[in-house]
């Protein structure tokens, strides 16, 4: 007889690597988010454009705060454990609780930070914490098609595109089961 299964919750945890930690996102990471996010590149594939100043960091997390206090998000600050600073920001989005499916996105870093080990240990601790502590049936990427036409081979590994009518809001999807 099978064990009945944990109710499939997200919450706000802290999730730590060799090379990176996520923390639940606060005011306390604004300045270093500040700094990580003035250039207008990294924002070229997100609904938004970069911090202005320290009040525009705040509010970006503010409103982060609203979408993690309703249960639709949780949202995390990328630190570099090699300095302490946050160095971007990453969420689970489009929380199903229903059907066990999570997805990520939101994800940005800044320039020093791209493609290193950062984003690379990120993405593995939120697929780690989803499918073997929430117990996730499905994790889902969020990517703007335009960002991404040659995922990184950890993703083609484990996941298949989805694009067109079945993919949100025209974004590539990577569905990983």
């Amino acid at each position: 007889m099978s064990q009945p299964r944990p109710p499939f919750t997200a919450t706000p945890v802290s999730l730590s690597g060799k090379r990176v930690r996520l923390d639940p996102l606060s005011r306390i990471h604004a300045a270093d988010l500040l700094e990580a996010g003035t250039d207008a590149a990294i924002w070229t594939y997100l609904p938004r454009p970069a911090f202005r100043d320290a009040a525009d960091a705040q509010a970006w997390i503010d409103q982060a705060a609203a979408e993690v206090a309703a249960g639709r998000q949780v949202a995390y600050a990328i630190v570099d454990l090699l300095n302490g600073r946050a160095v971007g920001s990453t969420r689970y989005l489009d929380i199903r609780p229903g059907d066990r499916g999570i997805e990520i996105g939101w994800t940005w870093l800044s320039t020093g930070a791209q493609r290193t080990a950062i984003n690379t240990e990120s993405k593995y601790l939120l697929f780690e914490h989803a499918f073997e502590r929430l117990g996730a049936a499905r994790v889902q990427l969020k990517t703007d098609g335009r960002q991404y036409s040659s995922p990184s081979r950890h993703i083609k590994g484990r996941c298949r595109p989805r694009r067109g009518a079945a993919a949100p809001h025209g974004c590539l999807g990577w569905v990983c089961s």
